[in-house]
């Protein structure tokens, strides 16, 4: 005896998987469902955060309280040395140091320390002028205070194109 056409596993099977993808692409309850299994999923897991990290974040605040943005590298070290002190585990900033921070008058008192002669009368002049230097000179002090520091982190730029050179080798799928 011939069973029909309909009455076939397969068939019935195909019948239901049309069924599904139809009201799947007509209504929302399946990604809706998945939604709220996810949010129910990350709920149920989701710990207290630790009260052992610290976010200092550059607000309105902190703009009003230390001056407008850009601050100064100097302002950047002291924040690195206050924080190293504490004995933080690391430091993480976030703010790119791509230029050179250079002050106006760090240039005119470089020249006058190569201009001045190591004379005895010109001694005070001489070490006057290398203060200044070491005051002025914010990228060596904030290099100064990350190396102090030993634990801070820094943002890179980076971008994935072809590589130059020589490379190891093709990078990896899911990059």
């Amino acid at each position: 005896m011939k069973a029909g056409l309909w009455k076939t596993d397969w068939f019935l099977g195909a019948v239901v998987v049309l069924v599904v993808l139809v009201f799947n692409r007509s209504s929302d309850l399946i990604p809706s469902l998945e939604q709220k299994a996810y949010d129910l999923g990350v709920q149920s897991t989701s710990r207290v955060p630790s009260d052992k990290v610290a976010v200092i974040a550059i607000d309105d605040t902190s703009i009003a309280n230390i001056g407008r943005w850009p601050w100064s590298r100097e302002i950047h070290a002291r924040m690195t040395d206050l924080l190293a002190g504490a004995k933080t585990k690391v430091i993480a900033n976030t703010v790119f140091f791509s230029e050179p921070q250079i002050d106006p008058g760090y240039v005119y008192i470089a020249k006058l320390l190569e201009l001045a002669t190591p004379t005895p009368e010109m001694a005070p002049i001489v070490a006057l002028l290398k203060e200044a230097e070491q005051t002025l000179n914010a990228d060596r002090r904030l290099a100064e205070s990350f190396a102090k520091a030993g634990n801070v982190l820094l943002p890179v730029f980076f971008s994935i194109d072809t590589p130059r050179g020589r490379p190891d080798g093709p990078l990896p799928e899911y990059l």
